[in-house]
């Protein structure tokens, strides 16, 4: 993950208030073209963390 997508990230997770699915969802319309896992809980919680760790931010800066 570049910076540039984890402040992609952190817009939709900590700015817009977005789910991790949501986060998800548009991490996927965004840079991949993967249909079938679209919107997945689990994949945002990830892309969520390392966003964070990237970005040298904590869960209480608004992650969760």
């Amino acid at each position: 993950m570049t910076r540039e997508q984890a402040e992609f990230v952190k817009e939709f997770r900590v700015l817009l208030g977005y789910s991790w699915k949501e986060v998800h969802r548009e991490w996927c319309e965004q840079y991949e073209n993967n249909t079938i896992l679209r919107g997945n809980q689990k994949k945002g919680i990830e892309l969520c963390n390392e966003a964070m760790i990237l970005l040298n931010e904590k869960i209480e800066d608004g992650w969760n």
